[in-house]
């Protein structure tokens, strides 16, 4: 009993709804097990990442995002005003933009990786969760897995911003940064970044959509979210 109680205020904000909790207080009577809490929790996490996905993944989904497109690298925009100085602005506009397409079509291939991950979740440590912090389900996907996603993910951008010669033009600014008199050199690992900005994006999406899912339950194809809401 303590165990969905607490997964009621996992999945709700901040308001309580009578309806949900005649429906939670009916699975109790049931005796559903930490099972139905996981195969709910999942349900969540593969609804919220395949829209995601999707949405990153579509034209211009990161470059034409404000809350996902991802910048000129934060700490070098010292490199980003000198060189707009030296006329280079159109090619760090092309930059820019090239890396958003890179993490577009990144996502195109993250659809598996999440999926897997999301798979081989535990109904005991999900419990942990639910009756530790009460974290949001795309919160703890992202505490716990990030490291997993990451190394999953690297490769997959390291290939696509080769193949949109994003690293030779990044190369090209760079040395040209690094080549004026007078400043100090630069070192930047350009695939570690989009890497993390691209996984970033997908979870801002994420927890657009888990919210939505949870706000929208009753039109939800799946009768085990229905209940719980």
């Amino acid at each position: 009993m303590k165990t969905l109680i607490l997964f009621f205020f996992f999945l709700c904000y901040s308001s309580f709804s009578n309806n949900f909790t005649e429906n939670l207080l009916n699975i109790s009577s049931n005796n559903e097990d930490d099972n139905k809490i996981h195969s709910v929790f999942v349900q969540i996490l593969n609804a919220s990442v395949e829209q995601a996905v999707n949405k990153a993944s579509s034209k211009n989904g990161f470059y034409s995002n404000p809350s996902i497109k991802i910048p000129f690298p934060e700490s070098t925009n010292k490199i980003k005003s000198k060189l707009i100085a030296l006329g280079l602005k159109k090619q760090i506009e092309e930059f820019e933009y090239k890396m958003n397409v890179t993490a577009e079509k990144a996502s195109a291939d993250a659809l598996n990786i999440f999926l897997q991950e999301i798979k081989n979740l535990k109904a005991s440590n999900i419990k942990k969760i639910i009756d530790g912090d009460k974290d949001k389900a795309t919160q703890y996907l992202q505490k716990n897995c990030y490291t997993y996603l990451y190394d999953s993910f690297l490769p997959i951008v390291s290939k696509k911003l080769e193949n949109e010669n994003v690293v030779n033009l990044w190369g090209m600014l760079l040395n040209r940064y690094n080549n004026l008199p007078f400043v100090k050199k630069i070192e930047f690992d350009l695939y570690d970044y989009v890497t993390n900005k691209t996984i970033e994006g997908i979870f801002v999406l994420m927890t657009k959509y888990e919210k939505n899912i949870r706000h929208n339950s009753k039109s939800s194809k799946s009768d085990n979210i229905k209940i719980f809401f």
